[in-house]
């Protein structure tokens, strides 16, 4: 028995359905982690805050142990502005292999549906008696 268009034509709107709702968890999914320069930004702003005067006195403080040295408050510094320059640097490439992931994430399960209800209507059929 052929495949047949109008018989599966509801279950292929379904399929549809299924996709563009998909799409749109998705979208919602993956937008929030998005690299943008503004992240990346914000992310230096914090590391640097982290390893500022006022931070490294607080946490000696707490901890009960002497402030970090000088020395080692410029490496951890100048290892945070490298990174944030790497990631300008990526950027481009990071944006582009996040939207592949995310084109990914919604055409494999799509196509995976679609396989599994043509191999569930061929397993149907096969059991059905043909109209005579």
């Amino acid at each position: 028995m052929a495949f047949n268009i109008r018989s599966s034509a509801g279950w292929l709107r379904l399929w549809v359905l299924c996709c563009m709702v998909w799409a749109v968890v998705v979208v919602v999914l993956t937008s929030d982690g998005f690299p943008t320069k503004a992240r990346l930004d914000s992310n230096l702003e914090f590391q640097l805050s982290l390893i500022s005067p006022d931070a490294n006195k607080r946490r000696a403080d707490m901890w009960g142990r002497p402030p970090l040295a000088p020395a080692v408050v410029a490496q951890r510094k100048a290892e945070a502005v490298a990174k944030h320059r790497e990631g300008v640097n990526n950027l481009e490439r990071d944006q582009r292999r996040h939207l592949i992931r995310s084109a990914l994430f919604w055409f494999v399960p799509s196509l995976l549906l679609l396989i599994s209800g043509w191999l569930i209507g061929w397993v149907v059929r096969g059991f059905t008696r043909p109209s005579t």
